[in-house]
């Protein structure tokens, strides 16, 4: 008998947000062979998806939330930004104003990116879609964080800070001093801000009423961080420092002079990279207290850093290229995805891609990228039983997934 395959579904998909869709189920006593499964970007602009296969026993019973990682560069001053779902391949998106974007933070599914020299302040829940927002005023806004269910950011020379709950609408509070806060990061119930050129630091249990405390040093402290139990700030020369509450400090080594410019903590340790130009230097401790010196893969200016699911992402400022590692220790230098420029930010969040999604399920497609008008498409060797769905989650419009096959009784 001659098996006649034809459209056995056709979805056309508009989404503006995460969405989880049915293309196909198996008809009961049936079985079906796929001959090719086609998705159409008929948008304008690129379209992400993936695809699976649900087996019928998990099509009631596994109910879960698909992720994907998003790692966020942006620059200052411009409109173009680039995000990465591995860290390593990036794609350019465009940023609501041309501002001087000089942090970015992640919490409660939302990124949200800080200006210097204005109230700009921008959020999006996937990387690609920005959308500005106002700081209550115009000011260096120079760190963000997000901690306890709130977004705080504090600004240089100034004693200028803001909170929001949701990251688009945020209220002004005032730091104990006007100073240039640079850093603030949130752990342990505490956040708690560093200042360049000065020893004054500060902590709020709350983010909005602060107080002031010291460090042991009136060096140039321009990062802070937690893990672990400690708060670690860097500064430039030798200078580093830890905390085991936020208000008190206790000065450490670094082993070697560098302006250190950015730390963080992940994955069993902290890892710092410096930002003297021309300079290659890095360092890591498993404790905060004892350093061990290290090697960046190029000379630059190394600026900031940030760490997502198995991978460390450092950028550099006035230079074309960035850098990733999977240990914080061995690093790969790469071409810089957005043009140079004074400053560059790398901020990280895991992306729920669709809600209401089958956890267990073969995945024909990974998450993957289509450009505007063009085909993608798997060909055949797919044999479904009744029950058995197939479906996509997307989050970008106008996609047309067409399932071509034969159904056999």
């Amino acid at each position: 008998m001659t098996k006649t395959y034809k459209i056995l579904a056709q979805e056309i998909i508009f989404a503006d947000q995460p969405q989880a869709t049915v293309i196909y189920t198996v008809p009961e006593d049936t079985q079906t062979a796929i001959s090719s499964i086609a998705l159409i970007n008929l948008g304008a602009t690129q379209a992400e998806y993936n695809l699976g296969i649900v087996k019928a026993e998990n099509v009631s019973s596994s109910v879960g939330v698909m992720t994907r990682n998003v790692y966020i560069i942006a620059g200052t001053p411009s409109t173009v930004a680039a995000y990465s779902t591995d860290g390593i391949t990036w794609t350019t998106v465009s940023m609501p104003l041309s501002s001087g974007w000089r942090s970015i933070a992640s919490g409660n599914e939302k990124f949200v990116a800080v200006a210097t020299g204005s109230s700009a302040t921008a959020y999006s829940t996937n990387g690609i879609t920005w959308t500005a927002s106002t700081l209550p005023s115009s000011a260096d806004w120079s760190s963000v964080t997000y901690g306890d269910n709130k977004f705080v950011a504090v600004a240089s020379s100034s004693s200028a800070t803001a909170y929001s709950t949701n990251g688009i609408t945020w209220t002004a509070s005032t730091l104990p001093s006007s100073t240039s806060w640079l850093s603030v990061t949130h752990g342990d119930g505490k956040f708690v801000a560093v200042s360049a050129f000065s020893s004054a630091t500060a902590y709020s249990t709350d983010g909005i009423t602060w107080t002031a405390s010291t460090m042991p040093s009136g060096s140039n402290w321009s990062s802070v961080t937690y893990g672990d139990g400690k708060f670690v700030a860097v500064a430039n020369a030798f200078a580093v420092a830890y905390s085991t509450d936020g208000i008190t400090w206790t000065a450490s080594t670094m082993p070697s002079g560098s302006n250190w410019s950015s730390v963080t903590y992940s994955d069993g340790k902290f890892v710092a990279i410096a930002g003297i130009f021309s300079s290659a230097a890095a360092a890591y401790s498993t404790d905060g207290i004892t350093w061990t010196a290290n090697t960046m893969p190029s000379s630059q200016r190394w600026g900031d850093i940030a760490y997502g699911e198995g991978q460390f992402v450092a950028v550099a400022t006035y230079s074309d290229f960035y850098a990733y590692s999977t240990n914080g220790i061995a690093w790969t230098a790469a071409p810089m995805p957005i043009s140079s420029s004074s400053r560059q930010s790398v901020g990280y969040l895991k992306v729920s891609s669709l809600s209401n999604n089958l956890s267990d399920y073969q995945i024909i497609i990974p998450n993957r990228f289509i450009e505007s008008s063009a085909v993608d498409e798997i060909i055949g060797g797919i044999t479904l039983s009744a029950g058995d769905q197939i479906r996509s989650s997307t989050e970008s419009s106008n996609l047309s997934i067409q399932v071509y096959g034969v159904e056999m009784t």
